[in-house]
């Protein structure tokens, strides 16, 4: 009987062990998950736009940095013909929290880098439109 509790307590250790370390190594991808979500959303509003307007270049790094990102720097095209190239870029930092050795916490700092390249399909359709 003893050696069934015995083996049932070290299952139960070995279990919350591994959950743990699960969970540590998800959180860098539910972070970098939430960088892309925000970055894609300005891209796709940069698309409809034909460019991205300086508010929005703002906006985007106030949500970034209320997201918990730091050191949040925008690069965007702000305004371009049909045709022409659309270009995002978005550099940040994260602080991530990180499990070591005996359970001990602790932080690391990751750089997250988003890089797209459109074409811009915004036609305009009178000439006050034309930028």
């Amino acid at each position: 009987m003893l050696d069934r509790t015995l083996v049932a307590v070290f299952s139960a250790v070995l279990l919350v062990a591994l959950m743990v370390g699960m969970v540590d190594l998800l959180v860098p991808f539910l972070h970098r998950a939430e960088f892309d979500v925000l970055c894609r959303t300005a891209l796709f509003r940069m698309d409809a736009l034909g460019g991205l307007p300086e508010a929005d270049r703002s906006a985007l790094a106030a949500s970034l940095e209320a997201a918990g990102f730091e050191d949040v720097a925008v690069e965007a095209t702000e305004g371009a013909p049909f045709g022409a190239p659309l270009v995002l870029e978005v550099t940040a930092k994260a602080r991530l929290p990180t499990i070591g050795a005996g359970f001990v916490g602790g932080e690391e700092v990751a750089s997250l880098w988003f890089r797209k390249e459109t074409l811009c399909r915004r036609i305009s359709t009178y000439a006050g439109e034309v930028r």
